[in-house]
């Protein structure tokens, strides 16, 4: 396993990347965590890498790039207290 420091949503992170084996083959592992607003966020993704195609990589690179943070918005609609 190999850990790093990444950002995610332009927030300090950690990058932890490791493999397992099962009865279906390799797979890799990528997990990315972060604390923002007093609360953990993990994104984990896997996948099975065939050995010239790169693209699971490119998407998730992609996807973790594109990972931002949002403030809420009160909803417009009130409701009963319960």
């Amino acid at each position: 396993m190999q850990v790093r420091p990444d950002t995610l949503g332009g927030i300090e992170a950690r990058r932890a990347t490791y493999t397992a084996t099962d009865g279906g083959g390799k797979n890799n592992f990528v997990q990315l965590w972060t604390i923002h607003n007093n609360k953990m966020y993990i994104l984990t993704t896997s996948y099975k890498l065939a050995s010239d195609d790169t693209r699971p990589v490119r998407v998730l690179e992609r996807l973790i790039a594109s990972f931002g943070f949002v403030d809420p918005v009160p909803s417009p609609v009130s409701h009963p207290q319960l």
